[in-house]
Order: structure tokens, then sequence, then C-alpha cells
């Protein structure tokens, strides 16, 4: 037998020869086969090796997105748009936040916390440098950010190819919400913090505090951001729930305090916390929520492709015996529930899906995990600086020259004349009709943005629910007469086939003095 003295020399010399093995093997070309399969790496060093693909794939997206966006999405289809972008105007012009109502006659000096402020001031911004094609342009910008930004951060969890198709159908599914309203600028926010908090959830970890910012910009842009609270709040609670009994105290208050500061972040507005309460003040308006669009419930006829979506996702959970974790199930049915009661949370629940199934679906098939993407431009490893400056102006030339074909081509676009009844009110300014206007409720918009006190507009909150419920339980001839002169109105601009306007027609208290396919006119004889 050897000695313990004789058999060391050897064992060194071995450990020398594995060593310079693994240093060829690390220096091989990456292109090489040896080189794409290190023996011995374990699947959690494979998983950190692998090059999401923020790629040439993505890009591509994006300028497909875009050129479909800028073309085929009805981005100034709500009337809302008039009166954000006349609000942001009046903000610049003024230099100053609005705190009570400026805006209508019946709520003039009611308390008013313009939760959206920011997002007001960019729409009125492209709007006064580019017209029109300014919001238009902006919104194919964000919606492509925001899917490139979705396709990529799936991709981490899942195999291009499915993230690539999850992207398109999200995109289908949420398209109808695409407008040139202050929520569109918030989607790249909503799609950047659920992936986050997801990952950090899986990770058993507590989410970078480079979030607490975006909430700070969340909460400037849009009053949805108290959903980022509440996805801290459910995906806090799983990490807790899934932490080993001796990590558990460090989880939670490592959540907890980042809760805590999303909290404060949200604050940082310049109505304090005031904005917190607005969702409370929103949902609490009732069943006249069920009169205000994007606020309806969810209707299987108007909505069938979003139906369809859905019921397809049920069906393939249920053949494929899909298993998640009780609290994204809670957030899934929480989500789901908003949707079916109003329409505005279907996008929601089209962005946020999937990091909640994302991870748990490649845990359960194998051929849903991300692989190596063969054409990076961006690499963990390397930084592909040429490459990758070469894509993203190819990139940019491409997407300005769908925006410059765009402008040629479209040079007229503006909102449909539905909500837009210009003739009719350059006729009531031309014929010196003034006093307080009963408008219907989707002319408002319009109103503001010419600059006449509106009776009810898009904001609903200034108003209060019992004049709301007031205004859209109307509906006869006592209740019409009670409301118009309680409030002194002078003259009327309604759509031609309301009830209102053959009421108006048969009294002998209003004269009819203009109409169009659009609106009608009444005065006081």
């Amino acid at each position: 037998m050897l000695s313990n003295a004789r058999l060391q020399p050897l064992t060194d010399l071995s450990e020398l020869c594995a060593s310079a093995q693994a240093h060829v093997r690390k220096s091989k070309p990456r292109g090489s086969g040896h080189g794409r399969e290190l023996e011995g790496v374990t699947a959690d060093n494979k998983r950190r090796d692998l090059v999401f693909p923020t790629d040439g794939a993505a890009l591509l997206f994006a300028v497909l997105i875009f050129g479909v966006a800028i073309f085929k999405l009805g981005f100034l289809v709500d009337p809302d748009t008039y009166w954000h972008i006349a609000t942001g105007r009046w903000m610049l012009a003024e230099r100053s936040f609005p705190w009570h109502d400026i805006f209508s006659h019946t709520a003039a000096g009611q308390p008013w916390v313009n939760m959206e402020w920011l997002a007001q001031i960019i729409l009125a911004s492209t709007y006064d440098w580019f017209g029109w094609r300014g919001p238009i342009v902006l919104g194919g910008l964000v919606v492509a950010l925001t899917f490139v930004l979705w396709y990529k951060l799936l991709a981490r969890e899942l195999r291009a190819t499915a993230a690539l198709g999850a992207a398109a159908i999200s995109f289908l599914f949420a398209a109808f919400h695409f407008l040139a309203r202050p929520h569109l600028l918030a989607f790249p926010i909503i799609v950047v913090w659920t992936a986050q908090l997801a990952r950090a959830s899986a990770e058993n970890r507590r989410p970078s505090l480079w979030l607490l910012p975006l909430m700070a910009v969340w909460a400037n842009l849009h009053g949805g951001f108290t959903l980022g609270l509440l996805l801290t709040g459910g995906f806090g609670l799983e990490a807790i729930i899934a932490a080993a009994a001796a990590e558990r105290r460090r989880v939670a208050t490592q959540w907890i305090l980042f809760g805590i500061g999303s909290l404060l972040a949200a604050c940082i507005t310049p109505y304090g916390y005031e904005c917190l309460l607005q969702t409370y003040h929103l949902f609490n308006l009732g069943e006249i929520l069920q009169h205000i669009g994007e606020l309806r419930p969810m209707n299987p006829y108007t909505d069938f492709t979003q139906e369809l979506v859905l019921l397809s996702l049920l069906a393939l959970a249920l053949i494929f015996g899909v298993k998640i974790g009780i609290v994204r199930v809670l957030m899934i049915v929480g989500l789901l529930h908003m949707s079916l009661q109003h329409v505005r949370g279907l996008a929601i629940f089209a962005l946020v899906l999937p990091f909640l199934v994302a991870h748990p679906l490649q845990q359960q098939f194998t051929f849903l995990r991300p692989s190596v993407d063969p054409f990076p431009l961006f690499d963990r490893r390397r930084f592909r600086s040429f490459r990758t400056a070469i894509a993203l102006l190819a990139t940019l030339v491409a997407s300005c020259m769908l925006a410059t074909t765009y402008a040629i081509l479209r040079p007229d676009d503006a909102p449909p004349g539905a909500i837009t009844p210009a003739a009719a009110v350059d006729h009531a300014i031309g014929a010196n009709i003034t006093g307080p206007v009963f408008n219907h409720y989707d002319f408002g918009g319009y109103l503001i943005f010419r600059g006449i006190p509106t009776f009810i507009d898009g904001r609903a909150l200034p108003f209060g629910k019992e004049f709301v419920s007031e205004y859209f339980n109307a509906d006869d001839s006592n209740k019409l007469d009670e409301l118009v002169n309680k409030h002194g109105v002078t003259w009327t601009l309604l759509q031609p086939k309301s009830s209102a306007v053959l009421h108006f027609d048969q009294s002998p208290h209003w004269r009819r003095v203009y109409a169009d396919d659009v609106a009608v006119v009444h005065v006081r004889r």
C-alpha cells in the first residue's frame, strides 16, 4: 500500500488538471457545440447563464406593435381625452394644480383630487406640439414599450416562443382599452412592477428598492397605482408563507418594510395621502358605475373576444391540471372579479395574469421552461455594444418611418364625431346662447375642451354620488324638468336619439334651435 505522503502529489496533480480543463471549457467560443452545454453546471447556474431575449425578435415585435397601434387602434374614441388634455393645458398655463372643480357649473368649487396630473401634462404637450397625431403616436410608443417589456420579462420565466405567443394574446385581449388617456401611460409600470414582485416572491427575497420611485411616478400618472399596493401585499404574503420557518421573520420584515415604503412613495403627490382614498370613493359610487363606459360590467355580447380568451384559459387549466398556489389563486380570482365588474379591469387582467402563472407553469411543465436564445443582442456575460447599437438604431429608424408615413397618410385623424358636437357648439356660440347648459354625459369632455362649463362630465367624483345618480335616473319628464329647473339650465346639448330630446321637443317651455346627426340644441322659450 502507498503511504499518504506518496498519495498527496498525485492528488494535487489531478486537481491541477481538473482546474486546467475547467479553464479550457470556459474559454471555448460561445458558438461551439461543446461551449453551449457545459458539463457539471448545476441547474441554478444554467438559469443564471440564460440569455433572455431582448433581441432582434423583441425589437421586431416592437416595430410591429407600433405600426398596428398607430394605424389600427382607436386611441381617440373616448370623450375623456378632451378634458384630460384641457386639464393639462390649464395646469401648464396657470402653473398650478386644480384643487377644486373649475370646469362645471353644477359642482363649481367642490374639492377635486386630480390624480392624473402628470399624464395630463404629457398628453397636453404632445397635442400642442403635434395636434391629434401627437397623442396617437405617443399611445403607439407606449403600447409598443409595454409589450416589449412584457415579452422580455415573461421570457425570464417561459421559453421565448411561449412568451411571444402570450404577449400577442394579451395584446388582443387588452386592445379595446388602448386609449389616449392617463391609464395608458401607466401600463409599462404595471408590467415592470408585477414582474419584479413575482420574481422576488419566487426567489424568496425582498423586491428591489428601485421600484419605490417607480411607485411615486405611477401615483402621479394614474389612480390605478393602488393595484400595485395590493399586489405587494399578495406577493409578500406568498413569500412569507413559502419561507422556511427559520427565515420567515426576516422575509416578513423585508416585505413589510417594502410595503410601507411603497405606501409612502404613493403619497408623494401634490395631494398627499388623498390620492389613496380616491379608489374607494370611486367604487363607492355603486350602481351608477354601470353608466360609465370604462366602469360598466363586462358584457359577453360586446366583449366577445375577452370572453373567448377567458373561457379558453379555463378550459386549458382544466385539461392540463394546472396547479397554482393558494395565494396566487386568490389574486387571480380577485383580478377576474374586478374585470367582470368593470371592463377597464380586463386590460389589467391581461397584463398581470401571465406573471402570476408563469413560474408555477414552468415548474410544472418542462417544455415551457426558458432556453438559451440563439440570437442575443444583450448578454449578461458579454455586452455586444456594436450589435445592440445597430439593432436599436434600426428600430428607431423603422419607427420614425412608420410615424412619418402615418402623419402623411392620416393628417386628419381626430376624435370621432359622435363625441365631438363641434357644429352644435359653434352654432350656440354664434347665436350668442349663454347660461348653464344641460349636456349629454359623453359631451362633457368636448365642452371642457371648448371652455364651456358642463352640467356633468367624465370626472364623476367632484359631482358626488347623489348628483350623478340623479342625472342618470332622470328618465321621465317630471324628473328632467325638476333637474334643469333646479340648476337654472338655459340650453341643452343632447344626442339626437336620447329620450331627453323627445321631452324637450314636446315641452312648451323649450324650443329646438339646432340639430344634426351628432347633437341637438334647445333653448328656453
